[in-house]
């Protein structure tokens, strides 16, 4: 009896078509899946960040930009190559206008707030600016990222965003810039913005800046003090608005150019201290807040009490 001999025939690979969403900012993983034993794969026309793994068919990258992609999927073995499309779709959260240059102008945030990353382009068109007020009141942002694409930001674009802890800058943005979580123009010359929910009670400004911007602080209810350099020459309208806890600013230098309501509806006994050598502060009142001069010690040496306003420390070292 002869032997029995069985041939196998390799064929094509078959690639399964499919459908699949993205965020912009979160990993991505997706694997291509195919019949017979694929030896390459690729995967064309897919969204910005994202790239395929030729040899495992894995695709995986973060997001970059938004919009509707048809992904053209290949793999291929020795006897030929199959085809698939993936459907892949990266909402975008945004309302937005285009410019007749054909970049994007944001307008405003619809989605659901938490860490989040503005995309570089939206239907393949860059995001060039943040409108004014565009995350307005959006008291669920926790964390705000924006790209290299970014060179504009319109006035109060993240008033009232109560929950904002951190602004963070991709270090190539060649207008902006971000230290510890708070934005600044690239020079670190005018800060822009400290998130409202920042945490921490006291808070010294780079000696690089020379101005705070229009409500630059207002809203953090966690800061009691701000100490000011003597670089600073102006701070904006309602810079300090409504800050609660704010009871102490220190100024190291000559008196500012001011915008109006500066330090309004801040701590009750809210001051303003300055050095005795300063120039264009006055005492008992600066600019209609209370004002005296420095007392020379460290601001976190001094005591806050509402009844008896700022003083110093009893020292157990001296007999009384």
């Amino acid at each position: 009896m002869g032997s029995i001999i069985s041939f196998t025939t390799q064929t094509p690979p078959l690639v399964t078509s499919g459908s699949t969403t993205g965020k912009i900012g979160n990993l991505f993983n997706y694997p291509i899946i195919a019949t017979g034993s694929p030896t390459s794969y690729s995967a064309l026309s897919l969204a910005p960040g994202l790239a395929c793994d030729s040899a495992t068919g894995l695709i995986t990258g973060t997001p970059t930009g938004t919009g509707t992609f048809s992904v053209a999927l290949s793999a291929a073995n020795s006897t030929g190559t199959g085809t698939g499309i993936l459907s892949l779709v990266v909402p975008c959260d945004y309302t937005y206008t285009i410019s007749s240059s054909n970049t994007i102008t944001l307008t405003g945030y619809t989605g659901s707030g938490g860490n989040i990353t503005i995309p570089i382009t939206i239907n393949g068109l860059p995001v060039t600016e943040i409108g004014a007020l565009t995350f307005s009141n959006c008291t669920s942002l926790t964390s705000l990222a924006f790209p290299s694409s970014i060179t504009s930001i319109g006035s109060q674009a993240f008033s009232g965003c109560t929950s904002l802890v951190s602004i963070n800058v991709a270090v190539n943005n060649p207008a902006y810039a971000s230290i510890n979580g708070i934005l600044f123009n690239k020079n670190i010359t005018i800060l822009i913005q400290y998130p409202a929910g920042k945490p921490g009670v006291s808070y010294t400004l780079p000696n690089t800046v020379t101005a705070l911007g229009i409500t630059a602080f207002t809203g953090n209810a966690n800061l009691t003090s701000v100490t000011i350099p003597n670089s600073v020459t102006s701070i904006g309208t309602q810079a300090f608005y409504n800050c609660p806890n704010l009871a102490l600013a220190v100024f190291n230098g000559n008196a500012p150019t001011m915008g109006s309501s500066v330090f309004d509806s801040d701590a009750n006994g809210f001051t303003v201290q300055y050095s005795n050598d300063s120039t264009g502060f006055t005492s008992p009142t600066w600019d209609g807040y209370a004002a005296q001069v420095s007392i020379g010690v460290p601001t976190s040496k001094v005591i806050f009490h509402p009844q008896q306003g700022w003083r110093m420390p009893r020292n157990p070292s001296v007999n009384r």
